[in-house]
């Protein structure tokens, strides 16, 4: 059964940002707010890597929920999750629109973004988290993702 998230049912004035001017892929969703999320890493009850190595054929799509993070913090938050081997099978990430965006040097969550993963296809200001309209997001779920003109919508398939 599909489970389906559409922008256009929201609200048509927000736009998201897209690092290519289409994304369309499908990969196994897994993530959430980025702040609980990084209190969890290399922990007993971190088990990320084996989600990924679980589900390495599906390829992996990441969301992240910023509440509040500096976007220095995102920055090194995103590169160690790289240097952990997060990212590895992942075919796109997605990041909402963050509720209280601050930073010390001018650096905004798109450059650091950029900085930190320069290889995987991204989403920027998009539907979900803290800040509405939101999309619901299903951990472990396959997701659909098409994204094109700062729209997109995102199907789930329950497996």
């Amino acid at each position: 059964e599909d489970f389906i998230n559409d922008i256009n049912e929201f609200n048509g004035n927000v736009e998201w940002i897209l690092s290519q001017e289409e994304i369309h892929t499908t990969g196994r969703c897994i993530g959430g707010c980025l702040e609980v999320l990084q209190n969890l890493f290399n922990t007993p009850y971190d088990g990320t890597l084996d989600f990924i190595n679980k589900y390495q054929s599906d390829g992996i799509i990441w969301y992240f929920d910023v509440f509040n993070m500096s976007a220095e913090t995102f920055y090194l938050t995103l590169l160690k999750m790289k240097y952990m081997n997060y990212f590895q099978h992942t075919k796109a990430i997605i990041v909402g629109r963050v509720c209280f965006e601050n930073s010390d040097t001018g650096m905004t969550y798109v450059e650091a973004l950029q900085k930190a993963i320069t290889d995987i296809p991204f989403i920027m200001n998009a539907d979900i988290g803290h800040v509405s309209p939101k999309m619901t997001m299903i951990n472990g779920a396959i997701m659909t993702l098409q994204a094109k003109n700062k729209k997109g919508n995102i199907t789930f398939t329950l497996e």
